[in-house]
């Protein structure tokens, strides 16, 4: 990274919520295609989360996808934080620890030169933070998670919010 910009164009969105859950995922569709500040030429692609074969697939996917086309990536997942504050769960019930998340999160950010923007759509996923190890690679260049037990209404909010304000405000170039 050059200067003291980050460089973002893609979204990668993915959901794993339950069966009976209100998609947010449409919400942040609607934020970012219907944004009258999007540029014409940041993308957005989706994925729906089902086990942990499925979020490898999705994480091995953007990393294949940033080495060919030198995208520079928002990671923005869907999905149930748990209560321990040590993970995450998948619709399947399958439970994903901050270590993993890390893990691919640093190489996704090594990949895009440390441009990596985080957004943890789950319940007490800002405890990610604690999990992180100071000497290691970096996992991501920013994150928004929240540090409470979330309603998606309060997660539109922010989506919304925060998609518009990139569009307005950050450098893309």
């Amino acid at each position: 990274m050059q200067g003291n910009y980050i460089k973002l164009d893609k979204v990668y969105v993915a959901e794993s919520l339950f069966e009976g859950d209100y998609n947010t995922t449409s919400d942040i569709f609607d934020s970012i295609l219907y944004s009258r500040d999007k540029p014409n030429w940041f993308e957005i692609s989706d994925f729906s989360i089902e086990d942990r074969k499925d979020l490898q697939g999705f994480f091995s996917k953007i990393k294949e996808e940033i080495k060919t086309t030198n995208k520079f990536p928002i990671v923005h997942l869907e999905l149930h934080g748990h209560r321990n504050e040590n993970s995450v769960i998948l619709r399947n019930g399958d439970e994903v620890d901050w270590d993993y998340l890390i893990q691919q999160f640093e190489d996704i950010n090594y990949i895009s030169d440390l441009n990596l923007v985080v957004f943890l759509g789950a319940c007490f996923c800002i405890n990610i933070l604690k999990a992180i190890i100071p000497s290691n690679k970096a996992p991501f260049y920013g994150l928004l998670a929240p540090n409470y037990e979330v309603r998606y209404q309060e997660l539109t909010t922010a989506y919304k919010t925060f998609y518009e304000s990139l569009f307005h405000w950050f450098i893309f170039n």
